[in-house]
């Protein structure tokens, strides 16, 4: 019986320990938790004002209407020793307006598959006659940010980012969708959009995959952009002519 009582006296203060060290874990462990919840919730607050900034860009006076150089009612464009004058609507946002003068341009040249080059020059030189052409290219520098900011986030599991990163998209219509597809375009070569990380981020969470399937921009970027920069954007990109 001594020896029973002996061994518990000696086994006490172990216990004791053992309690202590485990409640010390669970405070740690509630700590941690409440830690990265703030951290959280402070990545949030910054998310939405950002998303409410960018959506502001989009709805501003500057880009809610097209106002051309000159006061000029058309843009003229040269393509291939070839004049073309593509009329404007004063009235239509900026994005609508690129939309329409690029499948107007298609229209006249019809079963032409354009090289990056050739993007490049549509996309200069629409966005060089703009009165507010610099207020324009902003909108998606915007785009940008809100996007490396969630990606460079390392509380963010995978699937987080991947919502985050959805938001973004779901608060662009699909005329702003084609304008920041032929922006990126007008950054790189072919082989620079499948080395551009950035690029390679919009890819993997299917930012564009809407417009590509889109009734209104399926068929036109098919027609006239080539499989190699589809293919940078999308992963399912490989197209039948």
């Amino acid at each position: 019986m001594n020896m029973i009582i002996k061994a518990i006296e000696l086994a006490v203060p172990i216990v004791g320990v053992l309690v202590n060290a485990i409640i010390a874990c669970f405070a740690f462990k509630a700590f941690s938790q409440s830690k990265k919840a703030r951290r959280y919730a402070s990545f949030e607050t910054v998310f939405a004002q950002m998303l409410a900034i960018q959506r502001s860009f989009f709805d501003h006076k500057h880009i809610e209407e097209t106002k051309i150089k000159g006061m000029k009612e058309s843009i003229h464009f040269s393509f291939q020793s070839v004049s073309y004058d593509i009329r404007i609507e004063k009235e239509h946002p900026i994005t609508l307006s690129f939309a329409e003068y690029y499948m107007e341009f298609v229209k006249m040249k019809p079963d032409t598959e354009f090289s990056v080059d050739n993007l490049k020059k549509i996309w200069g030189n629409f966005v060089d006659e703009l009165v507010y052409e610099e207020y324009f290219n902003n909108c998606f520098k915007y785009i940008y940010n809100v996007i490396n900011l969630i990606v460079q986030n390392k509380e963010l599991s995978d699937e987080e980012k991947r919502a985050y990163v959805e938001r973004v998209q779901a608060l662009l219509n699909k005329n702003e969708m084609f304008c920041y597809f032929l922006n990126l375009i007008s950054f790189y070569s072919i082989q620079g959009m499948t080395e551009s990380k950035y690029i390679k981020t919009l890819k993997k969470y299917k930012f564009f995959d809407d417009l590509f399937r889109s009734y209104q921009f399926s068929d036109i970027i098919k027609k006239s952009i080539p499989n190699d920069v589809i293919n940078a954007f999308w992963e399912k990109g490989s197209v039948q002519k």
